[in-house]
């Protein structure tokens, strides 16, 4: 009971974190998407079960927040999720620091690529003249992102090895 709370209470404030401070940061650190790594952290450290958890947790929270439809950001960490625990089971299966960071490269390239997919879909699809925006700036943001994903997911797994010894510094 009380590791449940702690982890609904971490969500929040990873959310709150995201939500209010990083976002009125200037563009590379705006770009920052906090949650999306923990989770892809979160993906390896822990079960399949925690971290889809949190990410339907986390998504849901960061649904109130979002100007696109309903249920896209979390439909897309899920499955972000997914990907991630297939690519740790059957590629990067050392949980390495330097497989840490290809796994938030990889993982954070697959959430963009798959919101922008599904937005792009059912833009077309619901045949609106609102188009989606495919410019240098989308792509600088997105290019940002995974950068500084893959960033945070090496400074806190580099952290969760010095204090949880499980795991040898290599």
């Amino acid at each position: 009971m009380i590791k449940t709370l702690i982890s609904v209470i971490a969500v929040v404030l990873i959310i709150i974190l995201q939500v209010s401070f990083l976002s009125a940061w200037p563009m590379p650190v705006r770009a920052l998407n906090l949650f999306l790594a923990v989770i892809i952290l979160l993906t390896n450290i822990t079960n399949l079960k925690t971290a889809l958890a949190w990410g339907f947790g986390g998504g849901l929270l960061l649904e109130i927040y979002t100007v696109g439809f309903f249920g896209l950001v979390t439909i897309s960490i899920i499955t972000t999720i997914f990907f991630i625990n297939f690519l740790s089971q059957y590629f990067f299966t050392n949980r390495s620091f330097y497989s840490m960071i290809g796994l938030g490269l990889v993982g954070t390239a697959f959430y963009n690529l798959l919101f922008f997919v599904i937005l792009w879909s059912i833009d077309f699809f619901s045949l609106n003249a609102n188009t989606i925006l495919f410019d240098l700036n989308y792509l600088s943001f997105v290019v940002w992102q995974i950068l500084l994903n893959s960033l945070v997911i090496a400074i806190i797994f580099r952290i969760y090895q010095l204090v949880n010894n499980r795991w040898v510094l290599k």
